[in-house]
């Protein structure tokens, strides 16, 4: 199997408990598209503005995130 390791995470609003929020990674390092080895580290920004997904063009996947 191919695997990725996941590096930086940046949050335009950090994860609450008492909320259910979906983020969407807006950037990510390196770039979508880019050709890496299996072992690299990814670093992604996620927002809950869809408006910065729009703008960047880096729409990757949506994750929900519900903290316990």
């Amino acid at each position: 199997t191919n695997s990725l390791i996941l590096g930086t995470v940046e949050y335009d609003i950090p994860p609450s408990k008492d909320t259910d929020i979906q983020y969407i990674i807006y950037q990510q390092t390196p770039a979508s598209g880019t050709v890496v080895v299996e072992g690299t580290s990814v670093n992604i920004k996620l927002s809950t503005d869809i408006e910065k997904t729009i703008t960047t063009n880096y729409v990757v996947f949506i994750i929900e995130s519900k903290l316990t």
